[in-house]
């Protein structure tokens, strides 16, 4: 029972890393909000941003939030 709970932790774990490390790489809007409800909410901010993850990706990429970029 004792390895269940461990390869149960290590898969959890590794699907936390992962979508750590894509919000890392993607081009999401509020990146640090993301990343500190990470740390602070591990439990919950996964489910989340995996709903939201393509609403904040097209956030980032709009026209209107380019700072000082004009054509």
């Amino acid at each position: 029972m004792d390895f269940l709970a461990w390869l149960s932790f290590l898969f959890l774990f590794g699907f936390w890393l992962i979508l750590l490390l894509d919000m890392i790489n993607s081009r999401i809007n509020n990146k640090t909000f993301w990343m500190i409800g990470m740390l602070v909410m591990p439990w919950l901010t996964p489910s989340f941003y995996l709903f939201q993850r393509k609403i904040n990706t097209r956030l980032e990429s709009s026209l209107f939030n380019r700072r000082g970029k004009i054509g």
